[in-house]
């Protein structure tokens, strides 16, 4: 097996329904079949996204459960199966999710650099070198690596890497902890609190590839960044506009977000600002 494309989950710790409300799996076959080995769901194209389920063995999760068939699945425009560049893409279901105690959505991490502080990968990859999918959703605890020591661990391979690490990737390691061979397209995060002091996940990166999972091992992520590979997948304009402010919020999806609207109010907002700054301001009613 090339050692340039192996990677393992190692380490991980079990995740708890409600824990990671926005963690889907893609799956290559329908409601109901969910016992399958290693190579059929990395070698098949994927039919389905489960979301809300932490135990694919278990009908523990059930009740709040979504199974949901995939629609289209689109590539980087960029990406090439040879190279580990734009590494990412996005899938449209031919439904829409309905939120509920386990089942959220979350934010994307827009900053140009890496959060400093340390992060969460979580997936149902391989717990070990040569072993089966985890059936459970298992977390690991990462921090951000230097680009230079991250491309000292790498094994040197040119031909999928003739740039090196560009800006859209950046490494994640830990001494005890990884991603591995079935985590691949899972999310590396972190949470902040929100003006309601609610706890929001805010998605730094996606698992792309790394070195064989054991002690000490790296992973390679694909950034998420402002104008990175998401937006140019989608060919997102990414105008800011301000329809309205959060009221209330519950801590939870089940219940709906309330706003205050902007419009009856700019005059009052304008009038406010201007009153504190020289520089002109333009509302889009």
């Amino acid at each position: 097996m090339d050692k340039f494309n192996v990677h393992y989950a190692f380490g991980g710790v079990r995740a708890v329904r409600g824990e990671f409300q926005h963690m889907p799996i893609a799956l290559p076959m329908e409601k109901g079949k969910l016992h399958v080995g290693l190579l059929e769901v990395i070698q098949k194209p994927p039919v389905t996204v489960r979301l809300g389920d932490t135990n694919l063995n278990s009908t523990e999760d059930v009740e709040f459960s979504q199974q949901l068939r995939i629609k289209a699945l689109k590539r980087h425009p960029q990406y090439r199966f040879s190279r580990k560049y734009y590494d990412i893409a996005l899938i449209e279901l031919e439904e829409e999710v309905v939120f509920n105690e386990a089942i959220c959505p979350a934010c994307l991490w827009l900053e140009e650099n890496a959060p400093t502080e340390q992060m969460n990968a979580v997936g149902f990859g391989v717990t070990g070198f040569g072993e089966e999918l985890s059936p459970t959703l298992q977390k690991v605890n990462l921090s951000e690596l230097d680009k230079d020591d991250c491309l000292r661990r790498l094994p040197k391979n040119s031909r999928a890497l003739p740039e090196g690490l560009v800006q859209s990737q950046f490494c994640a390691a830990s001494d005890h902890q990884d991603t591995c061979e079935g985590d691949s397209g899972g999310p590396l995060q972190i949470e902040r609190l929100d003006v309601n002091n609610v706890m929001v996940p805010l998605i730094a990166g996606v698992v792309s590839f790394g070195t064989p999972c054991t002690e000490g091992s790296t992973g390679v992520y694909t950034r998420i960044d402002f104008g990175g590979p998401v937006s140019s997948i989608a060919n997102f304009q990414w105008t800011p506009y301000v329809y309205g402010v959060v009221s209330t919020l519950s801590a939870s999806c089940e219940n709906e977000l309330v706003g205050t609207r902007i419009a009856p109010h700019l005059q009052w907002i304008e009038d406010t600002i201007l009153n504190h700054n020289n520089d002109q301001l333009i509302f889009v009613s």
